[in-house]
């Protein structure tokens, strides 16, 4: 199984534009390849190890590494990417094999 997690720091992190964005990204939950999916937000937890910078979260659960593959190309993955790929100042995805 892959473990997908990505975090988006959106370059203006207001209310409306948060849900927005979150809305965009449940619209990736239709990909066959996804086996489950979670969208959220930091957690209000405060402690030096914790890193809560980043505006939303993703992560996205693939049988294995051929569905994640396949993942990237879809072409509504790519259409997410085009259509708000100005919306984020920085990303970091960290990929898991369990």
């Amino acid at each position: 199984m892959i473990i997908h997690n990505v975090f988006f720091w959106l370059k203006n992190p207001i209310a409306e534009e948060i849900s927005g964005f979150i809305e965009e990204l449940k619209k990736l939950e239709k990909i066959a390849e996804i086996k489950q999916m979670h969208v959220g937000v930091p957690a209000p937890i405060i402690r030096p190890v914790v890193d809560n910078s980043y505006t939303v979260a993703l992560t996205v659960f693939f049988m294995d590494l051929k569905g994640h593959d396949a993942y990237q190309v879809h072409v509504d993955h790519k259409t997410f990417l085009a259509n708000n790929k100005e919306k984020w100042s920085k990303v970091q995805i960290y990929d898991i094999n369990v």
